[in-house]
């Protein structure tokens, strides 16, 4: 994931001042459910992984544009320690509004 994703307006719209409200929530799902397609790549790709599972309002189907990404990612050990210091630059991704969550994130290693 190489670039943080931009949810502001498209080029010729109007100052997000004037932008819809309804618009504005939309565009800001779509980012958000793009970081989730991209994310799915990115965790599928690193042989570390060894599973992922979406909870939440998302799982359940009950999500809205305020909605949060509930991700769990389960990895085989030993778990290196730059995923424990910042999981998301250890992974790979970035977080939904592009910068890190420095060690926001539980890891959970499988027993060998």
């Amino acid at each position: 994931m190489s670039q943080p994703l931009n949810v502001g307006p498209a080029a010729g719209d109007p100052p997000p001042h004037v932008v819809e409200p309804a618009l504005q929530l939309a565009r800001v799902r779509a980012a958000r459910d793009a970081w989730l397609a991209e994310a799915t790549a990115v965790l599928r790709a690193d042989r570390r992984v060894a599973g992922t599972v979406v909870v939440g309002s998302l799982a359940a189907g009950g999500s809205d544009a305020f909605s949060d990404v509930d991700l769990i990612v389960v990895l085989d050990p030993p778990i290196p320690p730059v995923l424990l210091a910042d999981p998301f630059a250890g992974l790979g991704l970035l977080s939904f509004w592009g910068q890190g969550q420095g060690g926001a994130s539980p890891l959970v290693a499988r027993n060998p």
